[in-house]
């Protein structure tokens, strides 16, 4: 109880108890997980955490979470471990509750490899390579330019010289925290998924040789 005596030799009936049962938000995607994660996606504030069953010796109590909050939930929180204090309002007993929301974990681009298309007498052999980390699960491509999808595979090896976007999502379709960008190319999150902007540029063929009397 939180009126303990410990120089109390006969139980007089008095103590005081306070009990609470806590309700998660729970996103189950597409049922992948059975448990699921608290949030919908990695970085995501859309958490939220309801005490119920509330019961003490003396009604009614007092909340103060560790936002900061007053009221009996929390909501529109992100991942991470929150605290419920919860005080008897007539006579001062208190406790501390723990809650934890869980998420699922990053997905990031680790590498993507781009080789420029040789145009020269019409080939199309531009190229790209992905090698995906994080997320739960296995991964989803999808390359295209525009409203044309040329494969759902981590690579593609037919490009032409333009502009393109490959999109990635996990099984669970999580999304990426970061923002990162390269020469070419750069990821952005957008509905729990990565989206990477790219260009395929045509090789100038042509005499290297800065000393030859046809360099170019």
């Amino acid at each position: 109880s939180c009126n303990y005596d410990s120089t109390a030799t006969c139980d007089d009936g008095s103590c005081e108890y306070l009990n609470v049962e806590f309700s998660v938000s729970n996103y189950n995607n597409n049922g992948s997980y059975e448990d699921g994660f608290g949030v919908s996606c990695y970085g995501a504030l859309d958490g939220w955490i309801q005490a119920f069953a509330v019961s003490s010796s003396n009604m009614p109590v007092n909340y103060l979470w560790s936002t900061g909050g007053t009221e009996d939930w929390i909501n529109d929180v992100g991942a991470g471990e929150y605290s419920l204090l919860i005080s008897d309002s007539s006579i001062g007993c208190s406790q501390v509750f723990y809650q934890t929301i869980t998420s699922s974990t990053q997905l990031y681009i680790d590498t993507l490899l781009i080789t420029d298309a040789n145009n020269y007498n019409g080939n199309c052999d531009g190229s790209a390579e992905v090698v995906v980390g994080g997320g739960e699960g296995n991964y989803e491509y999808l390359w295209q330019s525009g409203a044309t999808t040329f494969s759902n595979l981590d690579h593609y090896y037919s490009f032409c010289s333009g502009n393109y976007t490959l999109t990635v999502v996990d099984e669970w379709h999580s999304s990426s925290g970061n923002l990162i960008a390269n020469q070419s190319w750069i990821i952005d999150n957008t509905d729990c998924e990565l989206v990477v902007n790219f260009s395929i540029s045509d090789v100038i063929n042509g005499c290297t040789d800065s000393t030859a009397l046809n360099f170019n």
